[in-house]
């Protein structure tokens, strides 16, 4: 891998030297870019010849791999030189390359944009499918507890199906999950409560306390080290033990891996999941059984909250019936995580 040489660097502006000296100042709060691995940690970036040690605090940018100017899945010396022909442009000017204006404010390719990709400046897609679920990993990792209000309806063919139900959600990693049910947006009238502890489920009567037990694994046919796919997120060791994978490719940053249990259960009998691999975020799963693609679930819109962690907050999941489409969109709104959620919350 060819390094950047101070003299490569030396047709930036005296306006990076300013720049430069701002840092120094420790004024680095405009230059934000989530690392799944050197969040919080002090990192060297070659900059003008020197090395720089800085504080590492986020920038917001888009999903792609960031830097790969020439998309062929690594940021590289190829990649310097695209940048290198874009640097000072504005929109109007012929040397503008939209794919190098990486940073915010958007309209001019800078010394901030600079910066992003020196941060990422040999960074690669990742190659096996291990690596893809290890991204995921450390994104969700990073989220300890969360609570948000969440909005779902349904369609069937394209027409507005049932009612919209209100309910509002909490989940503490790795597999507690509880929703109030609301009977309008005034979220006043609870309804009911839906709790998930491990492998119990609970049924909740709001206005008696009293509550309904069932077993997961009874009702799925797993044990407790298959229960579920988001072992993928928050216990990824687990889940390599107890599956097969393989990864059929990497697309424009979205790594495709498959799944399948090593023991057979009445759950599913293959796991398909899309994984943007900046984000560690998976943003579609279809589940398989006995061959057959029975559910699809999406991410419409993602979220970097906190400047912490990419979650989604739209999504849409699609049973495959015989009697037509059917669609149900969840939105999550108000969303908070880390708040410090008890383990009291999830008891019935």
């Amino acid at each position: 891998m060819k390094m950047i040489s101070s003299m490569e660097t030396s047709f930036y502006p005296k306006g990076a030297e300013k720049m430069y000296h701002s840092f120094t100042k420790g004024k680095i709060n405009k230059l934000r870019k989530r690392s799944e691995v050197l969040r919080g940690k002090r990192i060297l970036i070659l900059s003008m010849g020197i090395l720089l040690t800085i504080a590492f605090v986020p920038i917001r940018v888009s999903s792609a791999l960031v830097g790969d100017f020439n998309n062929d899945g690594k940021v590289d010396y190829d990649d310097f030189l695209i940048f290198k022909a874009a640097y000072g442009a504005t929109t109007d000017k012929s040397n503008w390359n939209p794919a190098c204006d990486i940073a915010e404010p958007k309209g001019k390719i800078d010394f901030e944009d600079y910066m992003i990709f020196l941060i990422n400046y040999e960074k690669k897609c990742p190659e096996t499918p291990e690596e893809v679920l290890q991204r995921v990993a450390v994104n969700y990792g990073l989220v300890n507890d969360m609570k948000a209000d969440m909005i779902t309806s349904s369609t069937f063919e394209g027409k507005p199906f049932g009612d919209t139900h209100y309910s509002r959600y909490y989940f503490k990693k790795p597999n507690k999950v509880k929703m109030e049910l609301f009977s309008s947006p005034h979220w006043t009238t609870k309804i009911g409560i839906i709790i998930i502890d491990g492998p119990n489920m609970y049924l909740v009567d709001p206005s008696t306390g009293q509550y309904q037990e069932l077993n997961l694994l009874e009702q799925t046919g797993l044990n407790s080290s298959q229960f579920t796919q988001m072992d993928a997120c928050f216990n990824l060791d687990e889940f390599l033990v107890n599956h097969n994978i393989t990864m059929t490719g990497v697309t424009e940053n979205i790594g495709t891996i498959e799944a399948t249990p090593k023991i057979a259960n009445n759950l599913y009998s293959k796991l398909e999941m899309q994984v943007d691999c900046e984000k560690g975020l998976i943003v579609r799963s279809m589940i398989y059984r006995g061959g057959k693609l029975i559910e699809t679930i999406e991410t419409k819109e993602s979220r970097w909250v906190n400047e912490l962690a990419w979650i989604p907050v739209k999504m849409v999941k699609v049973p495959l019936l015989e009697a037509g489409e059917f669609r149900t969109m969840m939105i999550y709104e108000n969303m908070a995580i880390n708040t410090g959620i008890s383990d009291s919350e999830f008891s019935p």
